[in-house]
């Protein structure tokens, strides 16, 4: 069973690729365990995340090329004689026809993903996440150039000490994180049908792979700015814990 070889093959695949990260999670607990630090005070965890980050997409970029060179294998195994010149013209023709949809779904993408962008600034404002210090609004001269190029004090300032949705509040922290959370599952679902009209809905692996691009980038663009760009590990817990409540109660009214 062709999914089934495919299974095993993964597995090992992953198996191979996880004895290098082990290795370097060890030697990062050792020197935690050694130096006394924790995960917060570590100066070079950031490091071990990035490395994670680029391992996992190394991973799967490995993994297409393996699955790439299994599949051509085990056609080869099973062809009963040679290609004729119907059968390139074909193949040139699906490869045309590939790269056009790429285009086009490009040419959709582009304009959306600027809009998702746009929500996200918006969205980091919102919730407090850029110039908003525990005296309130930061001034511009505090600001560094990554805070000042997407830093809307029009917006800030509700989530500033006193605001109406201060971002240190237990629950009025929340509300934006719950408009953050819907507005984003819209966007994706928006993003869903656009590819979908795209490629007129015959090429579902398309549509995954575009669709899956686009989630990544509303919903890691936070957090990464945040642990990368700040390197402010309160506001980065504090973004997962309200994210992972919200989901939580998300799931509890829609899918249960």
């Amino acid at each position: 069973d062709t999914e089934a070889a495919f299974y095993f093959d993964f597995m090992k695949h992953l198996c191979t690729w996880l004895g290098p990260v082990t290795l370097l999670g060890v030697f990062f607990f050792v020197r935690s365990v050694l130096y006394g630090v924790t995960v917060d005070e570590d100066s070079y965890m950031p490091i071990f995340g990035l490395i994670i980050i680029l391992w996992a997409a190394l991973v799967v970029r490995f993994w297409e090329r393996r699955e790439a060179g299994l599949k051509l294998e085990w056609a080869q195994q099973t062809r009963h004689g040679g290609m004729s010149d119907l059968d390139f013209v074909e193949g040139d023709a699906q490869i045309f026809k590939r790269a056009l949809k790429h285009f086009a779904a490009f040419c959709v993408a582009v304009p959306y993903l600027f809009l998702a962008f746009a929500f996200i600034v918006v969205s980091m404002n919102f919730q407090g996440y850029v110039g908003v210090t525990s005296r309130g609004l930061a001034a511009p001269s505090e600001l560094v150039w990554t805070e000042a190029l997407i830093f809307i004090p029009q917006v800030a300032r509700f989530a500033a000490p006193g605001g109406l949705f201060d971002a240190e509040g237990l629950f009025s922290s929340l509300v934006p994180v719950a408009v953050h959370v819907a507005v984003v599952a819209l966007l994706n679902e928006g993003f869903q049908l656009l590819m979908r009209w795209a490629f007129s809905g015959d090429d579902a692996e398309l549509v995954i792979a575009y669709r899956f691009a686009f989630e990544s980038f509303d919903a890691y663009l936070p957090p990464l700015y945040l642990a990368f760009v700040q390197f402010n590990v309160h506001k980065l817990r504090r973004e997962l814990l309200s994210v992972y409540a919200v989901d939580v109660v998300r799931r509890l009214f829609l899918e249960s």
